[in-house]
């Protein structure tokens, strides 16, 4: 089980998804429970991760960054 302090550091309440950037070191891996929304490369993929999910990849050896996605917005006025 999840402790309070790990939920906090990560951000996460209970009982909600954050869409992620998963790298990982394999190509084509995919961890554990983990459904991929899209694949940006071999070893780069989409997913939306529950808190639980989410410390579940940062233990896993095979997963090398996990960062937030963010809207990209034009430089035009």
């Amino acid at each position: 089980m999840e402790s309070d302090a790990s939920r906090d550091a990560r951000g996460l309440a209970p009982g909600t998804t954050v869409t992620a950037i998963v790298k990982v070191t394999r190509a084509g891996y995919v961890p554990a429970g983990i459904s991929p929304r899209a694949r940006i490369s071999p070893t780069m993929f989409t997913a939306d991760l529950t808190p639980e999910a989410f410390e579940r990849l940062h233990q896993d050896p095979l997963v090398a960054s996990i960062g937030p996605t963010e809207r990209l917005r034009s430089s035009k006025s």
